[in-house]
């Protein structure tokens, strides 16, 4: 496997970023089912102190802001990663462990993904307040407030905020311009045409994915599936998933409406059971039908 670490991959995943992965989903694995209570009751905000804040006039937000940027701190994904995460890893590596532990709780019902979608929107929204250090040294640092030392974040006074409304990417914001000027649909409809011509360039052009062949494609597959914790297919796992799926114990019983067909679920549990994985094997359907077609 190292020998294949090694190997440069055209796809643009990096050895560095495949050992990020191992290390981010084994971290989630180990902390998940002893800290995952206390984060969400962390990161999860009051429903009522949400609405407060979208309910306030644009203009009325920046003399309320320290008052809700107080009730945020050591509330962010980065201060839960620094307070749950073995101190050692790296900060955006912490973050993005409580990240994932975030979103498997919504996978497992522990968490809806509405408050989740609501608590990122209500949290991007203030930290779009923050500014960095180099920013605060160009307007003046009469016209900001230190908010956290080590990170070297500030907020606006009213007339910081004035000031920042000069600056390129925050007139913009401020005046509703550009990107800023577009309603969600239209940002998701825009990114999608973006992202088919981007698609079909590559296509026609054979770069990137399109410029593999169908084994190399595969081989970054399998790199994928472990960097994720799972195990690949390989021919020993896919012969006993044909004999699970003849098996008549794995077969739905007489008295189900599905009766005679096979128990997906039920054979997708015996082999991660027997590859010994907390994670879900990937398309157990389609690999039998493609196996069958064989």
């Amino acid at each position: 496997m190292e020998g294949e670490l090694e190997k440069k991959i055209s796809f643009g995943i990096t050895e560095l970023q495949i050992r990020a992965l191992v290390v981010i989903n084994k971290n989630v694995n180990q902390l998940y089912p002893v800290v995952h209570p206390e984060v969400i009751n962390l990161y999860i905000s009051n429903t009522q102190e949400i609405d407060k804040w979208n309910n306030l006039h644009p203009e009325d937000r920046i003399r309320h802001l320290p008052e809700f940027l107080e009730s945020l701190r050591g509330r962010w994904t980065m201060d839960l990663g620094t307070k749950f995460c073995p101190p050692n890893l790296n900060r955006d590596v912490a973050r993005q462990v409580i990240a994932r532990i975030i979103k498997r709780a919504v996978k497992e019902g522990e968490l809806n993904q509405e408050i989740v979608d609501n608590e990122r929107r209500y949290r991007c929204s203030i930290g779009s307040f923050l500014v960095g250090e180099d920013i605060v040294e160009k307007l003046g640092q009469d016209h900001f407030v230190l908010y956290d030392k080590e990170r070297s974040f500030y907020y606006p006074t009213k007339e910081g905020r004035t000031l920042l409304a000069t600056m390129g990417g925050y007139a913009s914001l401020e005046q509703s311009k550009g990107v800023h000027g577009l309603s969600k649909e239209q940002i998701i409809l825009n990114a999608g045409n973006a992202g088919k011509k981007g698609g079909v360039t590559a296509l026609r052009n054979k770069s990137g994915i399109h410029a593999l062949t169908v084994q190399e494609r595969r081989e970054i597959g399998k790199l994928g599936a472990l960097a994720m914790g799972m195990n690949p297919w390989n021919q020993e796992t896919v012969d006993y998933l044909i004999s699970l799926v003849t098996n008549p114990g794995y077969k739905f019983p007489e008295d189900h409406n599905h009766r005679g067909l096979p128990n997906w679920q039920k054979i997708t549990e015996e082999l991660n059971s027997k590859c010994e994985t907390s994670r879900s094997v990937r398309a157990v359907m389609l690999k039998y039908r493609r196996a069958s077609c064989r």
